[in-house]
């Protein structure tokens, strides 16, 4: 559904921990994303050469980082309405004069799939998926990428933390309560 507080037009950090499953390797992968296609209001994914892309509804920003598959990577975007950049385990892999697509009404917010399109779910593992309202810097990152959030953080917008035992719903640890449901019963950790 249309989930307001996870709208950006200005600035946005986008953070997850993945995994790529073996046989996924060189498959588009959605992690997260806000629409789809050109009303896209952001897309950030793994495009089949396995580097991470964000897509804002008319163009790409690509990282330079190819990722190999079974292996844990903490991967970020930031945008600070004029400047993308795309993080892998703290450090800054690539940036470009890159802006959001504009919010689109109507546009569902999911983890791990692009809404409105054809199913490009994510093969693999994700934890610890956050959205900011802010573009965190390369320092704000570094210190927190290898840390569980408290949901209270200044600017943090959405957190999900996949600890829920049991079930298909993942609760927004966030005051804004953007909770969601698993398409399929999920694998726990």
């Amino acid at each position: 559904s249309d989930t307001p507080s996870l709208d950006s037009s200005d600035s946005l950090t986008l953070e997850t921990w993945i995994k790529i499953d073996a046989d996924n390797i060189d498959n588009k992968s959605i992690l997260i994303a806000n629409g789809g296609g050109p009303t896209a209001n952001y897309v950030f994914f793994i495009e089949n050469n396995n580097l991470l892309t964000f897509y804002n509804g008319s163009t790409h920003l690509a990282g330079t980082t190819a990722l190999e598959a079974e292996t844990w990577y903490h991967v970020a975007y930031t945008n600070d309405g004029t400047t993308g950049k795309i993080y892998v385990n703290g450090v800054l892999d690539s940036e470009s004069n890159h802006t959001i697509g504009p919010d689109t009404p109507g546009n569902s917010f999911s983890i791990g799939n692009e809404s409105g399109h054809p199913p490009t779910y994510f093969q693999g593992k994700l934890d610890e998926v956050r959205v900011w309202d802010t573009a965190r810097t390369a320092e704000e990152i570094a210190e927190n990428y290898n840390r569980s959030l408290s949901g209270d953080e200044a600017n943090l917008v959405g957190y999900w933390n996949f600890d829920e035992a049991s079930g298909k719903t993942v609760y927004d640890k966030t005051s804004n309560n953007n909770h969601g449901t698993f398409a399929e019963t999920p694998q726990r950790l």
